[in-house]
């Protein structure tokens, strides 16, 4: 199995203001992937909530980290956020005139039209 990727923005022609907008499009789309993954922890919640409990633990504040999920949603969420204030930085910075150029990591991450392919050989 042999893995190509493609990324978009590795050439010399990416400016600090196409890395901006590609910071806040992936950290606005990993927010919704947050918003949306917020739920699991919901469902288990509500299908605990069938089971007979008493007063102590309904006060207990582990009850919010009862599902393992939880916590990775609030890193999806704040890094999320952490990608948008990023991504704003740039565009400001670039707009600015306080940055004008990029090295070959800054034009790598996050690459914005990422498409992996798997091409799988079976060899006889």
């Amino acid at each position: 199995m042999t893995r190509d990727t493609h990324a978009g923005l590795t050439d010399a022609a990416a400016t600090p203001v196409e890395v901006g907008a590609t910071y806040i499009r992936w950290g606005l789309g990993l927010f919704v992937f947050g918003l949306v993954s917020g739920f699991i922890p919901l469902a288990h919640y509500m299908h605990g909530s069938f089971e007979e409990v008493h007063e102590a633990f309904l006060k207990n504040v582990t009850l919010w980290w009862g599902c393992a999920f939880t916590l990775a949603v609030y890193v999806a969420q704040v890094g999320s956020l952490g990608m948008i204030a990023l991504g704003l930085c740039y565009v400001v910075l670039a707009r600015d005139g306080a940055l004008t150029s990029l090295t070959s990591a800054e034009r790598m991450a996050p690459a914005p039209n990422s498409v992996v392919e798997y091409e799988f050989k079976i060899s006889r």
